[in-house]
């Protein structure tokens, strides 16, 4: 169980760094894993219900920091930070 959680871990930190690094397929990767999960919760609630309140209180927040997290990065000057640079000519 602990190498299953700690190659989790590592696949969302190389993604993470990779969404830094400008790169776009990443964040897309990313937001399709959060549809991938909310479809996953429609399709089988009981993965909710049978939660104590601590961990649906839990799921919710994460949630809701996700969706934030994404928003910020497909809008305003996130999805202009993905943009490729042009680069000026500064030539002397």
């Amino acid at each position: 169980m602990w190498v299953v959680l700690a190659l989790v871990f590592a696949f969302w930190s190389l993604l993470t760094l990779l969404i830094a690094r400008r790169h776009n397929w990443a964040r897309i990767t990313t937001l399709l894993f959060f549809v991938g999960g909310i479809g996953f919760w429609i399709w089988d609630p009981s993965a909710l219900s049978d939660l104590p309140a601590y961990g649906l209180a839990l799921e919710l927040i994460d949630t809701v920091i996700t969706v934030v997290a994404l928003y910020w990065l497909f809008t305003g000057s996130g999805a202009a930070w993905f943009r490729p640079v042009k680069h000026a000519d500064h030539a002397l």
